[in-house]
This record gives C-alpha cells, structure tokens and sequence, in this order.
C-alpha cells in the first residue's frame, strides 16, 4: 500500500455505460481506492459540455473561458490532482475547449490494450483487467 494518498481523477470517456473500456475504468478505480487514493470517476458523457467556439478568451488567463458548462469543474479537478489518466483526459480537454495551457505537459506511465472485445463484458476475460487493476494500485505522482 502506498504510503501517500493521491487526489486521482479517472475519466471514462466511453459513451456506452457498463461497456469494456469504462470496466477497465472501474478496475483502475478499485485498485487505487484499495491503496488508499481519492478517486472521483468523470463521464463526460453525463456532463453539459460544449464545443470550443475558438473565440480565444482562454488564453488570457484572468478570464477563462466564456462557456457556461461542467468542463470548468472537470479542468479544477484535473489541475488540483495529483495523478490523472492523463491521455483520456488531455483528449477530452483537446476535443473539448482549444486550450490546454493550464495544465502542464503530462506524461504517460502506463498504457492498459484492452483489444480483442467487442460485446459488452467481453474485457472480463481480458488479462487487461488484472493490468488495469495493478496499475491503479501503482498510482505514482507524475
């Protein structure tokens, strides 16, 4: 068990609740709540967030961004944590809003190949859950 817990926000970014990848979202999740880390799972699905408009507002740092929607509280999360699914997330955040500045460069640790699975449930049979579980378990500062 780790001996510092971590404020680690998982985003399960597939639209398909109970699906494979949100799983192995939720196999992450078990293994680093199991070490003692704040874990807050994000569906974007669930969430209101619009589309970036490209009006550059964002970059000026005072005053953020003019969408009136859940992503504020999403990139808040993102920026207060300590570890994230740093590539999930940084993708929402590109798909999402056109700015990034705020959060620095991240760095992959780990990537979990959930392939082979097309029906739901499929990935229970995968070794991809084992992988998923350890490495929420191994939650490292980046």
């Amino acid at each position: 068990m780790n001996n510092i817990s971590k404020s680690v926000p998982v985003l399960s970014s597939t639209p398909r609740k109970g699906g494979n990848s949100d799983l192995l979202c939720d196999r992450f999740v078990s293994g680093a709540k199991e070490s003692g880390h704040q874990v807050e799972k994000i569906c974007p699905k669930d969430k209101a967030i619009r589309y970036c408009t490209g009006c550059g507002t964002c970059f000026n740092a005072t005053k953020g961004c003019t969408q009136q929607d859940d992503m504020a509280e999403i990139l808040d999360m993102m920026i207060a944590a300590d570890v994230s699914s740093s590539h999930a997330l940084q993708r929402t955040i590109e798909e999402f809003r056109g700015f990034t500045s705020c959060l620095e460069k991240p760095h992959e640790k780990g990537i979990i190949y959930g392939t082979g699975v097309w029906k739901i449930g499929d990935i229970r049979q995968s070794n991809a859950m084992g992988i998923a579980y350890e490495m929420g378990k191994t939650v490292e500062l980046v």
